[in-house]
């Protein structure tokens, strides 16, 4: 079979599937993804003082809820391996390191 004809079952095949699935499909406007996003008010948590946003109220309230409490803020030695590794795979040189270790301009959380 030559490549040409492989190609063009493959994207037939695509195409009756997308149709036999587009059939067994809520209206769009049913859909999770088409509905207007509520704002809610933020939950009650038990310290005031933790939260510095407010995503910050929803996840101390689901720490509450599970009888969890927020974890020590970390050092700048250990936020800048987070970051370094998050960002970029790898671990900071120890220049960066120390660069971002003596910068206090922003806080480190």
């Amino acid at each position: 079979m030559s490549f040409l004809k492989q190609n063009l079952i493959a994207l037939a095949t695509s195409i009756l599937l997308l149709a036999m699935g587009a059939a067994h499909a809520q209206p769009a406007s049913d859909h999770w993804a088409f509905q207007r996003p509520i704002q809610h008010p933020p939950p009650e948590i038990s310290d005031l003082s933790w939260p510095t946003g407010a995503i910050d109220h929803f996840v101390l309230a689901g720490l509450d809820r599970n009888g969890y409490s927020p974890a020590p803020d970390a050092d700048r030695y250990t936020m800048i391996r987070r970051l370094s590794l998050d960002l970029i795979g790898l671990p900071p040189t120890l220049a960066e390191v120390e660069a971002f270790v003596q910068d206090q301009q922003f806080p480190a959380r």
